[in-house]
């Protein structure tokens, strides 16, 4: 809809490029998506309450207070790779890189520590809350991940593993559903650097396991020992209770119309 005022305009005149350039500028932001691009807070489609905290803690990453530990930061740890110049005239980290136009100017600050979107851990510490964990990352404990859960649940949550016993493959990777492969000799924690929200599920084998916030932000899964099939999916409640209505009502208007 951004965009409809381009349609009517003279496909022949030199000010087209100019306008459709400014018009792609003033969209929302979540115009990365048309280019493939993930962004951390370019298209945050899912209400998350540590959102808000999570932004802050990442300026400051941003500005260099935590560049003693690259690799450990809350950004590295949630896959943050690109990071928009919204703060004109700070002094950011040493370790992000400048993207530039032909012209000079910055574009987008590139982080290469950022982590992979898929992610195996070995050992998992518990904790009650979203806030006990990022107290923990930010003192550079970015080893475990932290997991909101009872540690009741399992039978062993902390064997140990080495990491070239853990064999995973990635089938399918997409805005809504993962599948994999999995392999491990004593079992491992998949994460996935993306929003943790209600309607997530996940299968082991076919049967239903259930995905835990991880990492502040995150969701994770634990896999058991030996070899399985993974799928970690959306399915939102209410989108379906939604369409039923919906299909319901345009069922009544056909019966009346005939």
């Amino acid at each position: 809809l951004g965009l409809a005022s381009l349609t009517f305009s003279n496909p022949y005149t030199w000010e087209l490029g100019n306008r459709a350039r400014g018009e792609l500028n003033s969209l929302v932001a979540s115009t990365n998506l048309i280019w493939g691009i993930p962004s951390f807070s370019g298209a945050l489609a899912l209400k998350s309450a540590p959102k808000p905290t999570i932004d802050e803690v990442v300026e400051r990453e941003l500005e260099g207070q935590a560049d003693d530990r690259p690799g450990s930061r809350l950004m590295d740890i949630l896959s943050i790779k690109w990071l928009s110049d919204s703060r004109r005239g700070i002094n950011p980290s040493r370790h992000l890189v400048p993207i530039k136009d032909p012209a000079g100017n910055l574009i987008v600050w590139e982080n290469p520590y950022a982590r992979p979107l898929v992610q195996t851990y070995t050992q998992a510490r518990f904790v009650a809350n979203w806030e006990q964990a990022l107290d923990a990352l930010r003192q550079g404990a970015a080893d475990h991940l932290y997991v909101e859960a009872d540690p009741g649940e399992f039978a062993d949550p902390n064997a140990p593993a080495a990491d070239d016993e853990i064999v995973l493959k990635t089938l399918k990777a997409s805005d809504t559903r993962y599948r994999f492969v999995a392999n491990s000799e004593a079992g491992f924690w998949l994460f996935l650097a993306d929003t943790w929200h209600p309607g997530w599920r996940a299968r082991i084998d076919d049967q239903p396991v259930p995905v835990y916030r991880a990492q502040v932000l995150g969701k994770a899964i634990f896999v058991p020992p030996g070899k399985h099939g993974v799928k970690i999916y959306f399915r939102s409640a209410s989108f379906r209770l939604g369409a039923a209505i919906s299909a319901v009502a345009l069922a009544c208007l056909l019966v009346y119309a005939a």
